[in-house]
């Protein structure tokens, strides 16, 4: 039979309510009393229910976090400094993964309300469904959307398309004018439209003819990286550098060309997105546009937190950090 916060009282001869006031903070004890207290919840193992002290009106201390694909080494990064500054200001952190399916992302956004969080950090899949919109407005927690624009939340992302534009601009100022993309599908409006935004306002601006062979998708993932270079490759025989939407598709290009015998950076330019911890250490190491993501983690979890206890009202409003283009060895001029 479990322990109950009665046992607690009784065994340290106080009253429920005062056993309540030690582990919520709600009043002073006195220190005799509150070592008392402590002494027997250690001695009976006794675990305050958090979902039973958020139904009472008090927070839970927990933050859930959704993110679309854990297997994706930016998410890892994120969730980590999340995590940390969570675990610095006593909260801990419920993890839910949707794995890019729209009906368990918003499925989880029930189930961290169900499991009591008092807010919700969350990364979307491809662009914010109708179904979280209408969870935030029923349910006014404090919530905060990164790298996508989200009614009723707070949202904090880098300017997408201006980096990329820097990004396929820098490849310019090199030498470079047959620059490729690889991008992320037409649907995923979250970051990778804007993305591919950039990379179109920058040759388009150099007055360099778009053409369809020259761009193609991938999904994030190492191997579509691959396969896109593949596509691209074998279309087009004259490309110099490729701008690609994220580090982890950009080490699939890096990957194909290598198994084609094909130099990097001798013969043909690759820049990332992102500047994942990785990107330092594979050869050649990787020029990408730095992404601050372990600042965007932090930042999220400590603001949520403020917003938590201070019981703020959300409003609607966007915090933009700046990228920086980290030049490595995959890049060089011509």
């Amino acid at each position: 039979m479990s322990t109950t916060i009665k046992d607690v009282a009784k065994l340290a001869g106080v009253s429920v309510a005062t056993v309540s006031r030690v582990i919520n903070g709600t009043k002073a004890v006195s220190q005799e009393v509150t070592e008392r207290v402590i002494k027997a919840i250690n001695e009976t193992s006794f675990k305050p229910n958090a979902l039973a002290r958020s139904l009472a009106g008090k927070k839970s201390n927990m933050i859930g976090v959704v993110v679309n694909d854990i297997n994706n080494m930016y998410f890892g990064e994120l969730v980590s400094s999340i995590e940390k500054t969570a675990t610095y200001y006593n909260y801990s952190t419920i993890l839910c993964n949707s794995n890019g399916d729209r009906k368990i992302e918003l499925d989880n956004f029930y189930l961290l309300k169900d499991k009591g969080v008092d807010g919700i950090i969350f990364t979307a899949h491809k662009t914010v469904q109708e179904g979280i919109l209408e969870f935030i407005k029923n349910n006014p927690m404090p919530t905060i959307s990164l790298n996508s624009t989200c009614a009723g939340a707070l949202s904090i992302s880098v300017d997408n398309k201006l980096e990329s534009y820097e990004a396929t601009k820098f490849l310019m100022e090199i030498g470079h004018r047959n620059i490729a993309n690889i991008r992320a599908f037409c649907s995923d409006d979250a970051c990778g439209v804007s993305r591919y935004e950039g990379y179109k306002m920058a040759i388009m601006e150099a007055g360099i003819p778009l053409k369809p062979s020259m761009v193609t998708a991938g999904d994030f993932t190492i191997e579509s990286g691959y396969n896109a270079c593949e596509k691209l490759m074998m279309f087009n025989k004259n490309i110099t550098a490729i701008v690609c939407a994220n580090d982890e598709m950009a080490f699939g290009a890096l990957n194909y060309l290598f198994d084609k015998g094909i130099n990097v950076p001798g013969e043909v330019s690759i820049i990332g997105f992102d500047d994942i911890k990785i990107s330092r250490f594979i050869r050649p190491r990787l020029t990408t546009l730095h992404q601050p993501i372990s600042e965007i983690g932090n930042m999220s979890a400590k603001i949520l937190i403020d917003m938590i206890n201070k019981g703020e009202k959300i409003q609607d409003k966007d915090i933009v950090l700046k990228g920086s283009i980290e030049v490595r060895e995959s890049t060089r001029q011509i």
